[in-house]
């Protein structure tokens, strides 16, 4: 969403967090076909990121290449607000004035932009998600990969490099329900056609969802508990209500499929669980099904690397 030339050896995206950055790395396959040669996790804080970016830089002989950056979820807001009535060209002036009492610093402090809302049902007032970021963060990581002879393209957010994984689905087409469910916290996005229509944050994630409903199975994955439990159930509600409010406000055709991100820890029966609960077409999300991959990341490197992934997938008219 926001942003030079260099050294074109692919399509590389970070996602600089403060316990560590996650890589990934596109180049054509010697047929054409975009490969995901890359899907690494430094685990780094503070100023050891430096030197493990660097690291991995050399090894793959990206330095001075072009990259695009996105922001975690936890580092920055968005929010559904009417969209002021006023020339497109005064838009962002007039949002960054709509979000002023909204955020906990200064608005001058801020970095302010919005993604447009499909239009609603006739009469509906047209909406947006404005987000806002502090200033100082986003300079703070321009500048990591500046002094490491990166030249900055463009700064996405979670949801839209999310967008950009859902186009190659084909659930896309008829509409796409994706749950994000991270270290932190989780995520609901609706998608259709390339378009985001609905996002929701949920104060729910991987760990408590295997820690409230898991028992030790094989290996490093949860099992889950096939009994009722309040984590899930709060799950289960939230995807309807934006399945319904999805049908409802925007008049399109019922979703019947679910597209779940890869999970740390493992949560292999919540699927089954979703598919009965929901009455929908569940699936875990595999970038191997996507992409060549010929570094064969693993559901963790997935989970950790996904919006790296969709960030560098961000077409330039995105």
């Amino acid at each position: 969403m926001w942003f030079a030339r260099g050294k074109d050896r692919g399509k590389i995206a970070l996602g600089i967090q403060p316990e560590g950055v996650a890589c990934a790395w596109f180049r054509p396959n010697k047929d054409g076909a975009l490969a995901l040669q890359a899907c690494d996790y430094l685990p780094a804080q503070g100023r050891e990121q430096a030197p493990a970016l660097k690291e991995w830089l050399q090894r793959h002989r990206l330095t001075r290449s072009r990259c695009r950056l996105v922001l975690a979820p936890q580092l920055y807001r968005i929010q559904q607000l009417e969209a002021p009535q006023v020339p497109s060209e005064e838009m962002h002036s007039a949002i960054r004035w709509r979000v002023k009492e909204m955020l906990d610093y200064p608005v001058e402090q801020a970095v302010v932009d919005y993604i447009d809302i499909p239009p609603r049902r006739q009469g509906s007032q047209s909406m947006v998600y404005a987000i806002t970021a502090r200033e100082s963060l986003i300079a703070q990581q321009l500048e990591l990969v500046r002094e490491l002879g990166l030249k900055p393209q463009s700064i996405d957010v979670a949801e839209l490099a999310l967008r950009n994984l859902a186009r190659l689905t084909p659930e896309d087409n008829r509409g796409a329900l994706m749950l994000y469910l991270g270290s932190q916290g989780g995520m609901i996005n609706i998608f259709a056609n390339g378009t985001l229509f609905l996002t929701r944050r949920l104060e729910i994630s991987a760990p408590q969802l295997a820690g409230s409903l898991g028992q030790p199975g094989g290996g490093d994955e949860l099992q889950l508990d096939a009994n009722q439990d309040p984590l899930l159930e709060n799950l289960v509600l939230e995807l309807q209500r934006s399945l319904d409010y999805y049908e409802r406000s925007f008049g399109q055709q019922p979703i019947n499929s679910l597209v779940v991100s890869p999970t740390e820890p493992a949560l292999p029966q919540l699927i089954s669980q979703l598919n009965a609960r929901l009455g929908v077409m569940a699936r875990q999300l595999d970038l191997t099904a996507l992409f060549q991959c010929p570094s064969k990341p693993s559901d963790q490197q997935q989970m950790q690397c996904l919006m790296s992934v969709g960030a560098a997938l961000r077409e330039e008219a995105a």
